[in-house]
């Protein structure tokens, strides 16, 4: 009875999509009432966040220009010196690890001021502290140097749905600002204040942006009243194996990361070799180009906010970053132009697809925001380590050819990904075979009841 049949294949499509936009309405009521609970944000903390995230994550890196300097200063060999910046990533890890998830469980703005006051402090305490007590020291500094990884997801709390992307990019671009000019003007400074001056200006820096957000951060609610300590560490494993945005967002952050290390540790040896021979100030002005990147959040935040949604500003970042490989293999080892235009798209692009993923993972769950960005950071922050090594190798057995070969792949794999989940984090090939599976599935018996339940299952 064929007349019979469409009925109910559009009741029970009918029933589907009401169930669909009920559940729609529900999440949307529950987001708004999740966000009228928190103070409304000022354009002003905006800022503010900006800067102090800058400042803060600036801590990681103010010691790279510094090495020879503090080797010379503490008279210990080339090793002992670079274990200093050893430290601080492995310090970073670990509050990545047990600091930000804490973000969900404690009174943020206390959270917060705590790790930039205790930056601060360790930033004065640095600058005039022995060796062993500067390695110390410098651990215990990475761990606190999470600051901007709890100020980033509290700015997406704070901000009403329409200028999430675009508050949230502002505190990213400030972050990745303060990466890039840490390593210029530290080196710059040092030269006329010695080291110890560098430390002593960043820790009192620190330590008045952090007076100013006492002013100017309304008090933030806990999250999760009702969790414990060990409830909120092993929440982040349960997040991990069930949300398949999460999983998604952080494999493309690994591969990202991993190129643009890729790209950033072997450009060293490109121009320092044929047809360049630059020298080291020459090569470290290759960074600026990474500064101008920076203004790619920002652009990527209003594109998230306004068109196609953080889904389809992931895409345009990892176009962006084929095209910056694209330009390196080709001309590369032609003309300098080549490199400065693939650091500008590769660094533009990673910061596109990062607050991107950012802001999708940040939909999961309003109040365990902390936790999924520890987790997506984690993940995130290991491709730096294994895009070093890869490019590093790649660089030993075949050149920049076999380096843009590894960063191609890397990016590559990282659309596959993309493409890989839908926007609702429903993995595509599933999808195709259950389809495939009812479109093979012999019809007979209760045609009506039969379409229904399979409509049912591809609906699901």
């Amino acid at each position: 009875m064929p007349h019979a049949q469409r009925p109910s294949r559009d009741l029970h499509v009918h029933d589907e999509e009401t169930a669909e936009a009920k559940a729609d309405a529900e999440a949307s009521t529950e987001e708004d009432a999740a966000h009228h609970g928190h103070p409304p944000v000022s354009a002003s903390l905006i800022w503010v966040l900006s800067i102090l995230s800058g400042v803060t994550v600036a801590n990681l890196y103010y010691a790279n220009p510094l090495l020879e300097l503090l080797r010379e200063s503490f008279d210990v060999d080339e090793y002992r010196a670079a274990s200093i910046n050893a430290l601080l990533q492995g310090g970073y890890c670990a509050g990545l690890l047990f600091v930000t998830p804490l973000g969900d469980l404690l009174p943020r703005k206390h959270l917060i001021l705590t790790l930039v006051f205790t930056c601060g402090l360790l930033s004065l305490g640095l600058a005039y502290a022995p060796f062993l007590a500067f390695q110390t020291l410098s651990f215990v500094m990475g761990v606190a140097t999470v600051a901007p990884q709890i100020i980033i997801p509290l700015t997406a709390d704070l901000s009403a749905p329409q200028v999430m992307g675009s508050n949230v990019g502002k505190v990213l671009s400030g972050t990745q600002i303060g990466i890039l000019l840490a390593r210029v003007l530290s080196g710059v400074l040092a030269d006329h204040i010695t080291y110890h001056g560098v430390f002593l200006l960043a820790g009192g820096l620190q330590l008045v942006l952090a007076l100013i957000v006492v002013w100017l951060m309304p008090a933030v609610p806990r999250n999760n009243n009702d969790m414990s300590l060990w409830e909120v560490y092993k929440s982040c494993w349960v997040l991990l194996t069930r949300e398949p945005k999460l999983q998604q967002c952080s494999i493309i952050a690994l591969l990202c990361y991993a190129s643009f290390a890729t790209f950033w540790t072997t450009s060293t040896f490109l121009l320092a070799n044929d047809p360049y021979h630059y020298t080291s100030t020459q090569i470290g002005l290759l960074g600026l180009a990474g500064i101008s990147g920076t203004l790619f959040a920002a652009v990527g935040g209003k594109l998230a906010d306004h068109i196609g949604g953080s889904f389809f500003v992931i895409l345009i970042g990892i176009v962006f970053k084929l095209i910056a490989w694209t330009m390196a293999v080709l001309f590369g080892t032609r003309h300098i132009a080549a490199p400065i235009v693939a650091a500008f798209c590769l660094d533009g692009g990673r910061r596109m697809q990062q607050l991107a993923n950012q802001l999708r993972v940040y939909t999961i769950s309003s109040t365990a925001r902390s936790r999924v960005n520890a987790v997506y950071m984690i993940i995130g922050y290991s491709g730096t380590f294994i895009g070093s090594l890869v490019g590093t190798a790649c660089w030993v057995a075949g050149g920049w050819t076999l380096v843009c070969g590894a960063g191609f792949s890397m990016v590559g794999a990282a659309l596959v990904a993309w493409a890989a989940w839908n926007e609702q984090g429903r993995f595509r090939l599933s999808e195709w075979y259950r389809r495939y599976r009812y479109r093979q599935k012999p019809r007979g018996g209760d045609v009506v009841s039969g379409v229904a339940t399979e409509e049912k299952g591809i609906l699901a």
